[in-house]
């Protein structure tokens, strides 16, 4: 059962294409077929990326500033300085590495991070060893 639940989620992520294309084929070939493309890139590979968006040191950051006082005010008065940002975890399907890489820092540079105020950077592993 599991097989075909692993199968049905497979063609669930090919193209029509591919998908049409394998209508009525023997469930050892289907397989050795699904196993092939996952191989070629065919099939998308879900990855995780980290961003992580910080404000450029040239701007004020009054939040950090709160930040630092209440650390102060609880005792911690080694704090010397604090940088608030934003960090997102975002799960997408890309054929390849390096597509997922492009898509990340287009997000970034178009939504994530304003670029006149915010640095962004981001880390990208593969989502099935997570």
């Amino acid at each position: 059962m599991q097989c075909i639940y692993d199968v049905k989620r497979i063609l669930t992520q090919v193209t029509p294409r591919v998908r049409t294309s394998i209508h009525r084929v023997p469930l050892c070939q289907l397989a050795h077929s699904l196993t092939h493309a996952a191989i070629s890139g065919m099939l998308p590979a879900m990855f995780l990326a980290r961003v992580y968006v910080t404000l450029k040191p040239t701007v004020n950051d009054p939040p950090g500033l709160t930040i630092r006082g209440g650390l102060h005010s609880l005792g911690f008065t080694s704090v010397s300085s604090v940088r608030s940002g934003k960090y997102m975890e975002i799960r997408l399907d890309a054929t390849t590495r390096a597509d997922a890489e492009a898509q990340v820092a287009e997000m970034c540079r178009k939504l994530l991070a304003n670029p006149v105020i915010e640095d962004f950077r981001f880390e990208l592993e593969d989502a099935a060893t997570r």
